[in-house]
C-alpha cells in the first residue's frame, strides 16, 4: 500500500535507519549523517559526500520497469555486507529513497536474513514507510528468492529473463553482440540431452539451453505432464553464439547450421508462436525434424503454456 502524499512529503528528505549502521534514503539526504560508505542506486549526482566517507559504489540504473536491477544484487549485496562488516555507516540511496535503493536493500535482507519479498519490503517500511519498488523490481525480487538469493545462469527463469533485456536491447540498439550470448560445449554429460544437425552432426544446443514450459491451467498455474501427441515440433532455445544471423539488424529471420549452413530453424525478435498458441518472446526456434537428439529418453518435454511475458 503506498503511503499517502503527507507521509511522503516527511520522509522524503530523511534518512531512515533500516538495520543498524544501515539507512535508506533519498539523495537530498547524503549529508543527514557521517557517512563511511555510499550505495548509489542511479547516476552518480557528483554530491560532496562527507569526508568520512571511505567507499562509494555507484550502480546507474533508470526507475523503470524494464531496468536490469537483478543483475547488481551480487555486487551491491556484498557492497552493504563489507561496509556494515567494518561497522561503518552505510546510506543506501537513488533519487527519492523509493524503489531504487529500496529494492537492493530488499535484496540484501532477503540473502542474509531469509526473508521472503514481501517480509523484506515489510520489514523496510516500517523505517521508511513510502518505499514502493516498480513492478518490474518486485518480479525480479521474486525471481531473485527462487534462486535461493543468487544468480543461477542455469535456472530457465533466469534464462528467460536474460533473454528479455536481451530482447529489450535490441529493439533500442537494432543490434546485438553475439559473442555475451550462450555458448554450447562438446564435453560429455550423458545425464544432459543434446541437439545436434541432423546433417552434418553440428552440436548446436543441450537440455541446458531449452525453454521448458509444460501445459497446465491458466489460472492454477498448473505443471501437467504433456502427453505423446502434445509434443512441440519444434524447440526453442535461448538465443546462441554461432547464431550469426541475430546480429543482422533484422527483426525476424531464418537460422543456419554455422558449419554446412542447413536451414535450421527462426527467430524474431518480436516473438514466435509455438503450435499451442504460446508466444515466446523473443523467440529463436528450432523445427525437431532438423536435429538429432543424443540421451532422447532424458530429453525434456518441449510442450509450452501461457506466456511469459
Amino acid at each position: 500500500m503506498q503511503a499517502s502524499y503527507r507521509t511522503f512529503l516527511e520522509y522524503s528528505p530523511q534518512a531512515n535507519e533500516v538495520r543498524p549502521g544501515m539507512y535508506l534514503g533519498g539523495w537530498q539526504a547524503y549529508d543527514a549523517k557521517p557517512f563511511t560508505h555510499v550505495l548509489t542506486v542511479m547516476d552518480d549526482p557528483g554530491l560532496q559526500y562527507p569526508p568520512t566517507l571511505k567507499a562509494h559504489l555507484v550502480i546507474p540504473l533508470e526507475d523503470t520497469p524494464s531496468s536490469n536491477l537483478l543483475d547488481h544484487f551480487p555486487d551491491g549485496i556484498e557492497f552493504i555486507r563489507s561496509a556494515l562488516a567494518e561497522k561503518g555507516m552505510l546510506f543506501v540511496h537513488c533519487a527519492a529513497g523509493v524503489s531504487r535503493s529500496a529494492t537492493m536493500i530488499s535484496a540484501y535482507l532477503m540473502a542474509t536474513e531469509g526473508l521472503t519479498v514481501e517480509q523484506a519490503i515489510a520489514s523496510i517500511r516500517q523505517a521508511r514507510p513510502i518505499i514502493h519498488p516498480n513492478s518490474g523490481f518486485l518480479m525480479q525480487l521474486q525471481l531473485f528468492h527462487e534462486m535461493g538469493c543468487k544468480l543461477d545462469p542455469q535456472y530457465e527463469g533466469y534464462r528467460l529473463h536474460k533473454m528479455e533485456k536481451l530482447g529489450e536491447q535490441w529493439w533500442k540498439q537494432k543490434s546485438v553482440e553475439t559473442d555475451s550470448l550462450a555458448q554450447v560445449s562438446e564435453a560429455p554429460d550423458l545425464q544432459v540431452a543434446r541437439y545436434r544437425c541432423r546433417k552434418c552432426r553440428r552440436l548446436l544446443a543441450t537440455e541446458k539451453n531449452s525453454i521448458r514450459l509444460t501445459t497446465g491451467a491458466e489460472d492454477s498455474g498448473g505443471g501437467a505432464e504433456a502427453s505423446e501427441d502434445e509434443q512441440e515440433a519444434s524447440l526453442f532455445v535461448e538465443p546462441m553464439q554461432w547464431m550469426t544471423e541475430l546480429s543482422s539488424g533484422e527483426v525476424s529471420g531464418k537460422l543456419y547450421c554455422p558449419h554446412c549452413k542447413g536451414r535450421l530453424g527462426s527467430y524474431s525478435w518480436s516473438g514466435i508462436q509455438s503450435s499451442k498458441r504460446t508466444w515466446i518472446t523473443p523467440g529463436f526456434q528450432l523445427h525437431l525434424s532438423r536435429l538429432d537428439v543424443e540421451n532422447s529418453k532424458d530429453a525434456p518435454k518441449v510442450v509450452l503454456s501461457k506466456p511469459r511475458f
